[in-house]
């Protein structure tokens, strides 16, 4: 479904990525993990069009995508939940949703009404007309992946979506995004939660300055004791 070939991308003399290459096959999990500066957020970015990408390949669906803008990307079927989750305080719950669902699709997948999504987050029901500003971590999160889901994604791409949030708040996180895989939803997730993260995908690539150091299924990094002991203190 994705393809990231050799993908370079510079902040002046600093190289954040150096010739990355991904691959997400549909419907799968797949897990993007390492330190700080690595370039996790950096490899998102160039993919939604946030940052140019200074060389390399991007396709979807065949389709090469590197350089679109963002909302073009949404029409495509890509939804971002961005690091920070950057909801619009300001602005009610039901606002927020609503402003998920003004990029359509083209075709495929029907996108969900704000009342499927509400059924599914019933949290964000009572806090429907609520200042989105006001509410807690958690509560924001879920509304930044609510309003991602809106325009009815093939894929979605989340950043950190555990950064901040307290344990129970995290694994309600990961159930959620558990469900969305089981409903055919192909899922590129960028996590500092290493463990959590190889645990839930069916792969996951480990970042570290800009380059891919290592890659495998959740036994075969499990299983590595390089891995372990850098990132899960085993």
């Amino acid at each position: 479904m994705l393809s990231v070939a050799d993908l370079v991308v510079r902040y002046g003399q600093i190289t954040a990525l150096d010739r990355v290459s991904i691959l997400v096959r549909e419907g799968e999990a797949v897990g993007v993990v390492g330190p700080n500066g690595a370039g996790k957020s950096s490899l998102l970015a160039a993919i939604t069009g946030i940052v140019k990408a200074a060389d390399g390949r991007v396709t979807f669906l065949d389709q090469p995508i590197l350089g679109e803008v963002p909302e073009e990307l949404v029409r495509r079927g890509i939804s971002l939940v961005p690091e920070g989750r950057r909801i619009f305080g300001p602005l009610s719950v039901a606002e927020n949703l609503q402003l998920g669902a003004t990029t359509s699709r083209k075709g495929g997948r029907k996108a969900p009404t704000v009342d499927e999504m509400l059924d599914r987050f019933p949290a964000l029901r009572a806090l429907y007309k609520r200042q989105a500003g006001s509410l807690s971590g958690g509560e924001q999160q879920m509304l930044a992946i609510a309003r991602a889901l809106m325009s009815g994604p093939r894929l979605l791409l989340l950043d950190e979506p555990s950064l901040g949030l307290a344990p129970l708040v995290v694994d309600t996180v990961f159930e959620l995004l558990e469900d969305l895989r089981k409903e055919g939803t192909t899922i590129l997730l960028v996590e500092q939660n290493a463990l959590r993260t190889v645990e839930f995908c069916d792969r996951t690539y480990v970042l570290r300055t800009g380059d891919v150091v290592m890659t495998g299924t959740r036994e075969e990094l499990l299983a590595q004791e390089d891995f372990s002991a850098t990132f899960l203190g085993m």
